[in-house]
């Protein structure tokens, strides 16, 4: 399929030589008349040197490529801003991480399954690549899911997400299984049984690459490290999301706005579960007081703003 798509590139800690390769992998990827949109949050040099980077024109009279700069480090409010103020309204996103390399042939497939059936609002990728790849690639293909590496919501689903005023709650850590925890239940979970499999079937066809981590390398081990704290997080944000979709039955646009609202709620509400989260491990402990410690940011800094199209 030769449909054009809104190609969406959340960056942040990248360095530009890996964000560079990135988007040219996705420029030779996406269809004619295709957008290309970069959405850059928490690092204002990274911004203004991929703004350098695309002045050159690299996109073509047929792609186009728009930087945006956001202050606030923060990939929910990245999502958030896509689909409610970057988006135009009338094509399928396909979402994707800095440090990946799509597949010529993913943007096709994934278009393919996305026009499959009324009832498919969304698809992501398998993962082929990374110390849980073959996990995860069982897992998705048993049960469905939404992998955040490379994943794409229907133009008609993003529609009625800004028309309902959805938003993934500040401050999380899991967008991508927030946001496929929305679509399993086909955005509503009054009505709809959780299932991942008719909602977001994963695209078989879809795949990536990205460079391969050494155990030896010191700023790999740093990110290691960083990861673990950040998966602790998710721990906690996964179980508050399911009690306020599953137990409470909250629609997608009722729940907090930000995770210390949303963890102080269910907390509040579940305290033995989430007691027996939170003491696990001093890794989910201090996830914990991280998250209440969560202050909303200045409006002023999460704000997107269009530094370069080209």
């Amino acid at each position: 399929m030769n449909t054009p798509v809104n190609l969406v590139i959340f960056a942040s800690r990248e360095d530009l030589a890996t964000i560079t390769r990135t988007l040219l992998s996705a420029i030779s990827a996406v269809p004619h008349s295709s957008i290309i949109d970069i959405i850059v949050n928490g690092n204002l040099h990274l911004a203004e040197a991929i703004h350098s980077f695309c002045s050159h024109g690299i996109a073509g009279e047929s792609k186009q490529v728009n930087v945006w700069q956001i202050a606030t480090a923060d990939k929910a409010n990245a999502w958030n801003q896509h689909i409610h103020d970057i988006w135009r309204g009338d094509i399928d996103s396909i979402y994707i991480d800095g440090y990946v390399r799509i597949e010529k042939n993913s943007i096709s497939s994934i278009s393919r399954t996305l026009s499959s059936s009324q009832s498919v609002i969304g698809t992501s990728g398998v993962p082929t690549a990374g110390v849980s790849a073959k996990q995860q690639r069982l897992k998705i293909k048993k049960h469905g899911g939404f992998h955040g590496n490379l994943c794409a919501i229907k133009a008609s689903a993003l529609s009625e997400i800004r028309r309902r005023k959805i938003h993934i709650p500040n401050g999380m850590y899991r967008v991508d299984s927030t946001m496929g925890a929305f679509l399993s239940f086909g955005l509503d979970n009054t009505i709809n049984e959780w299932s991942p499999s008719t909602f977001i079937p994963f695209t078989a066809e879809a795949s990536w690459e990205l460079d391969k981590r050494k155990w030896y390398r010191f700023k790999d081990i740093i990110a290691w490290h960083h990861r673990r704290r950040r998966q602790a997080r998710g721990d906690i944000e996964n179980a508050a999301i399911k009690f306020h979709l599953n137990n409470m039955q909250l629609l997608p646009e009722s729940i907090p706005k930000d995770i210390r609202s949303l963890v102080i709620n269910y907390s509040s509400r579940c305290p033995r579960d989430s007691r027996r989260i939170v003491n696990s491990s001093r890794r989910h402990y201090r996830a914990f007081q991280y998250i209440l410690a969560y202050e909303i940011p200045a409006k002023s800094t999460m704000i997107a703003r269009q530094i370069s199209s080209c």
